[in-house]
């Protein structure tokens, strides 16, 4: 009986599940962490439901603002691994009576401004002020997002003072 006994262990690798194997590949696509931000004042990109394994759909959400009338910055991203496609307008700032303008004026680099238009109040609270989308390359590789020349205004186009911007890093496994 001990000899089946030890026939049978053997034959299983041990009891220890056999396994083996070499290491175990993260799965295709593109992963994104925010970095920064805050619960109030802030203006941060996260990572939106509506993304693919090959499609990055950043959401740009405010986060406790107060009499936020409109924002302009540069975002800098990883062009040898992301390609920018497009960006909407988020429902934050209102619908029909805003502006969103985008260029992408260098690899690498968007410049973007939305605002709303005319006799408007700033807008408070949280909320998504606008998405940029990016398509994978194919390549593998990671790097940050992070802004330049940003600003956030009120209706009378002064600075909203104290405002948090968080960026993020992304990696793309092909």
């Amino acid at each position: 009986m001990l000899l089946g006994l030890m026939v049978a262990l053997a034959a299983c690798g041990g009891g220890d599940g056999g396994g083996g194997g070499g290491p175990v590949s993260p799965p295709s696509g593109i992963s994104f962490t925010a970095t920064g931000g805050a619960t109030t004042n802030g203006l941060v990109l996260v990572q939106s439901i509506n993304s693919t394994p090959n499609l990055l759909r950043l959401d740009f959400v405010a986060q406790g603002m107060t009499n936020l009338y409109g924002v302009a910055f540069d975002v800098l991203f990883p062009s040898e691994i992301l390609n920018f496609t497009v960006a909407t307008q988020g429902a934050f700032l209102g619908g029909t009576g805003t502006s969103l303008q985008f260029e992408q004026t260098a690899p690498g680099r968007l410049v973007v401004g939305m605002s709303r238009l005319g006799n408007a109040p700033g807008a408070s609270g949280s909320g998504v002020v606008l998405s940029l989308e990016f398509a994978s390359r194919g390549a593998a590789g990671s790097g940050t997002f992070r802004y330049e020349r940003n600003s956030a205004f009120t209706p009378t186009g002064a600075p909203i003072s104290g405002v948090t911007w968080g960026g993020g890093s992304v990696t793309v496994t092909p």
